[in-house]
């Protein structure tokens, strides 16, 4: 089954933090997934997604507070379940990927960018310095992941330590 999000052209002027799905082309529709903001008048929204050891992780924030929520959500193929936290604080987190055997990503907190790795229990920040980007080269004989510091340095890693 391939599942495709296509966004409204029209949200009102509200976040989408609630998801639903149809399998009979409309007729009928089940809620997939829905996250209640922390703070009260706020919208939570899921700010990346992730596959890590055939799981599925969201991790939500207030959209105007950026408050990260306690919890990400985990999807095991079946069920949801909650996860460990994926961002801390005020943040908001950004292009998942799989590199060596971590899910890493950017989390964004007031100004500063640190690439963060979580390995299926614990999420923490690695490298030195805030980044502006990074990508992961599997060119090579061995995969290696190449980011881009805000003050323009590229740091090279083939095992994030």
């Amino acid at each position: 089954m391939a599942i495709a999000f296509t966004p409204p052209s029209f949200n009102g002027g509200f976040s989408i933090y609630n998801y639903e799905y149809s399998l009979d082309g409309g007729a009928t529709w089940t809620q997939m997934m829905s996250e209640p903001p922390v703070n009260t008048g706020d919208y939570a929204r899921y700010y990346f997604a992730g596959v890590l050891n055939g799981k599925l992780y969201l991790q939500a924030s207030d959209l105007n507070t950026m408050s990260s929520h306690i919890n990400s959500k985990v999807f095991n193929g079946t069920s949801w379940s909650n996860g460990p936290r994926l961002l801390q604080g005020i943040q908001m987190g950004h292009k998942a990927e799989l590199f060596a055997g971590k899910l890493v990503y950017l989390s964004w907190q007031g100004g500063a960018t640190p690439l963060s790795a979580f390995d299926g229990t614990t999420a923490k920040s690695v490298g030195p310095v805030s980044f502006w980007d990074y990508t992961v080269d599997t060119s090579g004989s061995t995969p290696r992941l190449l980011a881009l510091a805000y003050n323009g340095d590229i740091y090279q890693t083939y095992d994030l330590v």
